[in-house]
């Protein structure tokens, strides 16, 4: 339609778009505001790709983590992403904005293709199902049509499909319990029935709930405390320390749904290692050794500090003695000069008549 004389315009009106630079961009024709609204629309898709990877941290941190075949992977690097934040504790005084976590995920939102029932992370063709499926090697995108993210090893599950599954395990539900199908397509839609099902049940390994039910709450607050008693009483494990990360990576959570979702056990355990504190004790003997070494190098600056000290008012002192040296030299060398000049001045003394000699009373001869 938009290639006939006028047809840009007709194509506008049919479509009941508001721009023409939308039918134009819909209908593909080089030139004019295309480019301008595919840089637009990519622009627009890597925006919302970011925000959906940052989505699923998000429900990472609060303990919802994916399903399906990609999630181990997934959550590896989500876990690399938790270890680079490292100095960024969630607490009251840090908060790790999306923005931050928009960079640091920028890599893996990249690869992301959005599907109504799945996420699929295409990192490669040669991992793709659909593309074995379809005997296409060259693709550098996913087929969607030809998608079984129950055996894609790049598809994941999240919260945001779950009504999807939903909806097809009810449709499926009505379709087997309708008269007119037939046995042997219901044999079909049986098995579609129960992997809809399979998706929209939660499952205890991949929780999509967002409220966890008790049970699995005081599972965890038994996994948690079991850890504070661990690190509290010496047993710290190799690369740990008695601290909030150490402790939350042996109850087997997050850092930050420890501080959101858990904070009276992290207040408890920090009021229990500074009560040992308190009383002389040292559960980490790593700390205990830090402690003893940071005594040490107080005591050592401290006594770098008397001795830089002492060294000064030794240079004053000596500083001293040589401007008085240095005047007593000026007041000898001035007197020396006053003896010389006095010297030179003076006539000199009568000698004193010896005994035996009285030559007073002689009056000398004038010379011929």
């Amino acid at each position: 339609m938009a290639a006939r004389p006028g047809g840009l315009l007709a194509t506008k009106v049919h479509f009941k778009h508001l721009q023409v630079a939308t039918s134009e961009g819909y209908a593909a024709r080089p030139g004019g505001a295309q480019a301008v609204f595919h840089q637009e629309w990519k622009k627009e898709e890597a925006k919302e790709k970011r925000k959906r990877t940052v989505e699923a941290y998000r429900q990472f941190e609060q303990g919802q983590l994916p399903a399906g075949p990609g999630a181990d992977a997934l959550l590896a690097t989500f876990r690399a992403i938790e270890d680079e934040l490292e100095g960024h504790d969630p607490g009251p005084a840090k908060v790790v904005t999306d923005r931050q976590l928009e960079l640091l995920l920028k890599q893996k939102a990249s690869v992301l293709h959005l599907s109504a029932a799945n996420y699929c992370w295409f990192e490669g063709p040669a991992k793709a199902l659909c593309l074995k499926l379809a005997g296409s090697k060259s693709a550098t995108a996913p087929l969607t049509g030809l998608c079984d993210s129950s055996r894609c090893p790049q598809a994941t599950h999240h919260l945001v499909h779950r009504p999807v599954w939903q909806t097809a395990a009810d449709n499926g539900a009505d379709m087997l319990a309708s008269p007119r199908i037939p046995p042997g397509e219901k044999n079909r839609l049986r098995a579609e029935h129960e992997r809809s099902m399979r998706r929209s049940t939660t499952q205890p390994e991949r929780a999509y709930d967002m409220a966890l039910s008790q049970e699995q709450r005081d599972q965890i607050e038994r996994r948690i405390r079991a850890a504070i008693d661990r690190l509290l009483s010496g047993k710290i494990p190799p690369g740990g320390a008695c601290d909030i990360k150490t402790l939350a990576r042996e109850a087997g959570i997050s850092r930050a749904s420890l501080y959101r979702t858990w904070g009276h056990l992290k207040d408890e355990f920090e009021k229990r290692r500074a009560a040992a504190w308190a009383a002389g004790q040292q559960p980490d003997p790593r700390e205990a050794r830090i402690a003893r070494l940071r005594d040490l190098n107080h005591r050592l600056t401290g006594k770098l500090a008397r001795t830089h000290t002492e060294f000064n008012q030794l240079k004053e002192r000596h500083r001293l003695l040589l401007s008085a040296l240095a005047a007593k030299d000026d007041e000898l060398q001035r007197l020396r000069r006053e003896l010389s000049t006095f010297s030179h001045t003076s006539p000199a003394p009568a000698p004193e008549p010896r005994q035996g000699d009285d030559t007073s009373g002689v009056v000398p001869l004038p010379r011929r």
